[in-house]
């Protein structure tokens, strides 16, 4: 696992990060939408590429800054695509928990049939 976000809303003291965390502080977008963007497919595939090490693997300041990240160029445009974004998320995950509901129900049913015998 690299490049994987996380969000940090508050301003957090006497906070140390690990040697394997970075620390980004974007300006011109919005951080939300930035970790939309690192959890896309290419970027990942991007970083994972780029990362070096043999048992753990890290990337350089470089890689990091040139990172093919494309935004809108108002942070307005994009409170709106993630905002969209996340509430498309919001769905998937409902309807992930259902078909996990009907997959045990399933297998609950199959159980049952298979000791009946």
């Amino acid at each position: 696992d690299i490049g994987v976000p996380s969000v940090v809303q508050e301003n957090l003291s006497n906070v140390v990060c690990g040697y394997h965390l970075a620390l980004l502080k974007p300006k011109k977008i919005f951080g939300f939408f930035l970790a939309k963007q690192l959890s896309m497919f290419d970027i990942n595939r991007y970083l994972a590429n780029r990362a070096n090490g043999s048992t753990r693997f890290g990337l350089t300041l470089h890689v990091i800054e040139s990172m093919p990240i494309l935004y809108p160029l108002s942070k307005l445009e994009q409170k709106l695509i993630f905002s969209r974004l996340q509430s498309i998320d919001v769905k998937i995950q409902a309807e992930e928990k259902i078909l996990k509901k009907y997959k045990d129900v399933k297998t609950g049913l199959m159980n049952r049939l298979l000791n009946n015998f």
